[in-house]
């Protein structure tokens, strides 16, 4: 079996939990394998709360950073999803690690909290 056909999905990665935003920066394109100037998307840096705070770093598509004032004032963990969300395993230099990649991301918002007490 080619690990490269295999694909992943977010429940997998993150067992059901959510994905706490660590860190947004530019994606570049590249050309013969040299960077370029030209950005092309943004790398969204993520803890995976329910897999053992594993990190997972997304590529999304859209250029426009819109996360990185909201994680500069946050005094709480910054939630984010992804649509169109694909990832897949790969081996370089005998290591072994995950590509992810989504159309967009937006940050997730608790509309309610529930409090049980007993």
């Amino acid at each position: 079996m080619n690990i490269k056909n295999i694909r992943l999905n977010k429940e997998n990665l993150t067992n059901g939990g959510g994905m706490i935003l660590t860190d947004v920066r530019p994606a570049y394109e590249y050309k013969d394998g040299k960077r370029t100037d030209k950005v092309v998307g943004l790398k969204v840096a993520t803890v995976l709360e329910k897999n053992a705070y594993d990190t997972l770093t997304v590529t999304v598509a859209n250029p426009v950073d819109t996360l990185s004032a909201v994680l500069e004032k946050a005094e709480a963990p910054v939630y984010v999803d992804f649509e169109g969300f694909t990832a897949r395993i790969y081996t370089m230099n005998g290591r072994v690690d995950v590509s992810a990649k989504a159309d967009s991301v937006h940050i997730v918002t608790a509309d309610t909290i529930d409090l049980v007490i007993e």
